[in-house]
C-alpha cells in the first residue's frame, strides 16, 4: 500500500489533523477533525482521493471534533469511529468543552464505536484500536502498520491531561505503560505538537518511566 500522510494544523489550540491517502486505490481517512477547512477537501482532490472511509476520532474533546459535521456534508460516505465511553461527547457541548469556548456544536452520530482490540479494514491493512483511558475516559490509539496516531494520551516528551471532569487519571500511566511495551518501533503521530517515534519516547519520556 502507497500511503501518503498530510497533515494540517487547525482549530484554535491548534490541533493535528491527519489525513491518509492509499494513493494505489484512492481511498482515504481523516484523523480528528478540528475544524471543516476546504484546503483539506482540495487537497483531498489534488490526490486523488475517490472514498473518504473513515473519519477516526481518539477522543471527544472539541478541538478533535468540531470538523467532522463539515467533512460529513462533502463525504457523506464517510464512517464516524470513536470509543463508546466518549460517545456522547458528540452530541454534548458542555461535556467536549465547546460551550465553554464560546464555539457552536454541530451534533453527529458514531457508525463505529470501537472497543478495545478492535481491528478496521483499510484496503490490505488494518487499524489496530487500543483504548488508552486517561486523558479521557474513551481516549484510543489507531495503530496502522509502522504509524501511531495517539490522539491526547502521547505527546513528544509528555503526555495528555487528566485533570477534566471526563478524564480517569488512575488509568493514565497504565495507558502510557502499554504503549511503551508495545514491540517495535511507531512514527508518533499526537493530537498536538511535534511527531516522534515510540523508541525516542520510551528512552526520553519521564511518562513513559
Amino acid at each position: 500500500m502507497e500511503l501518503k500522510i498530510t497533515y494540517f494544523e487547525l482549530g484554535m489550540l491548534p490541533t493535528n489533523t491527519y489525513l491518509g491517502v492509499n494513493e494505489e486505490t484512492g481511498n482515504a481517512f481523516l484523523v480528528d477533525p478540528a475544524v471543516y477547512e476546504k484546503s483539506v477537501d482540495d487537497a483531498m482532490e489534488e490526490l486523488g482521493v475517490k472514498s473518504l472511509q473513515y473519519i477516526l476520532l481518539t477522543h471527544g474533546h472539541f478541538d478533535h471534533i468540531l470538523g467532522v459535521a463539515g467533512f460529513l456534508k462533502t463525504h457523506p460516505e464517510a464512517q464516524v469511529v470513536i470509543h463508546r465511553e466518549d460517545e456522547a461527547f458528540l452530541t454534548d457541548p458542555v461535556l467536549s468543552h465547546t460551550a465553554k469556548h464560546g464555539l457552536r456544536q454541530e451534533a453527529v452520530s458514531a457508525d463505529i464505536l470501537v472497543k478495545d482490540g478492535d481491528e478496521l479494514p483499510f484496503d490490505d491493512a488494518e487499524f489496530r484500536v487500543l483504548h488508552t483511558p486517561g486523558h479521557t475516559r474513551g481516549s484510543v490509539v489507531y495503530l496502522l502498520n509502522e504509524l501511531m496516531f495517539c490522539g491526547d494520551t502521547l505527546f513528544q516528551m509528555s503526555c495528555g491531561r487528566t485533570d477534566f471532569p471526563e478524564s480517569d487519571p488512575a488509568s493514565m500511566k497504565p495507558s502510557l505503560q502499554r504503549l511503551a511495551a508495545l514491540n517495535g518501533n511507531y512514527h508518533v503521530l499526537p493530537g498536538h505538537g511535534p511527531f516522534s517515534d515510540l523508541e525516542f519516547e520510551r528512552a526520553n519520556n519521564p511518562f513513559l518511566k
